[in-house]
């Protein structure tokens, strides 16, 4: 698996590297050890302009995420911890073969168009934040991780999306069929 994470940014490192590594201890621990990361790629951040941060959609667009996929071709399966470029739609990714194309699964993402790109198989899974979550920050978080995640996400695959649109009204643009 190919992991796609945000830029290491100076005074932040120590912060990102242990979000890293809990999220790939967590998915070791997940997959009983049946799941390689083969690399994490950090998106790049363009140098800063007139002391401004840089705005992630010059750090991830369309061409960056298809170079990533190009500089990985070993690579089956990709998680991108920061969802999709802004113009994903552009991505050459859409157009490769379905044997040639990795899996792709969504984290931090708004998923309000990715409604068809799920269904048709080319998003494997997309976690969510749960639109009807009471979820409050400054609860305890529940011990037991399954329900720690269900309290305030949603995964969602080809298989529950049509479930989840029809109770999550106006989470996504296209409504489901029936």
């Amino acid at each position: 698996m190919l992991l796609i994470a945000g830029p290491k940014i100076a005074g932040s490192s120590e912060i990102i590297e242990n979000r890293l590594n809990t999220i790939r201890d967590a998915l070791k621990e997940a997959f009983d050890g049946r799941l390689t990361i083969s690399r994490t790629v950090h998106l790049e951040a363009p140098e800063d302009q007139d002391g401004m941060p840089p705005m992630f959609e010059t750090m991830f667009t369309a061409e960056a995420f298809d170079e990533i996929v190009a500089d990985n071709p070993e690579a089956t399966l990709i998680l991108s911890l920061v969802g999709l470029p802004m113009n994903w739609k552009e991505m050459e990714f859409w157009l490769m073969e379905d044997a040639k194309r990795p899996k792709l699964v969504l984290a931090d993402v708004q998923g309000y168009e990715l409604y068809d790109p799920i269904v048709e198989g080319y998003i494997s899974a997309v976690v969510a934040f749960n639109p009807s979550s009471e979820y409050n920050f400054q609860d305890s978080v529940p011990a037991d991780i399954k329900e720690a995640f269900e309290q305030r996400y949603l995964l969602i695959d080809a298989d529950n999306i049509a479930k989840i649109a029809a109770e999550n009204e106006g989470m996504f643009a296209t409504p489901p069929e029936e």
